[in-house]
């Protein structure tokens, strides 16, 4: 019986491309300071930590569009109040209107939930 020639980097070894695809994680990792390759809970992890820190950053009607669909629990104002910020997002913010028809049509992410 013949036996196939080990490849490029031996038998169990590693070949260009892993070494390649290693570097690339270890630079990605550095980049987004972390010591080891971050895992995607990691990366979740730091997205939710700046939140807040991103908001501030947001135009006004932005997050206070966030604080009213995702924070506040208000299912009988909920339409009320969301619908001049949708108004806002197309007029003043050209970039996200066409986030604002989907987002009108989003049932309330706690719909089922009362205070």
């Amino acid at each position: 019986a013949q036996q196939a020639a080990p490849g490029p980097g031996g038998p169990g070894g590693a070949t260009p491309e892993d070494d390649v695809d290693a570097e690339k994680n270890a630079r990605m990792a550095t980049l987004l300071g972390f010591a080891t390759r971050p895992t995607r809970a990691a990366l979740l992890d730091e997205i939710c930590r700046d939140a807040q820190h991103i908001l501030a950053e947001c135009p006004a009607h932005v997050a206070a569009l966030h604080a009213a669909l995702e924070t506040t629990f208000s299912p009988l104002t909920l339409a009320a109040t969301v619908a001049p910020l949708l108004e806002t997002l197309k007029t003043e913010t050209p970039k996200l209107a066409p986030y604002a028809d989907p987002l009108a049509r989003l049932p309330p992410p706690r719909g089922g939930q009362q205070p």
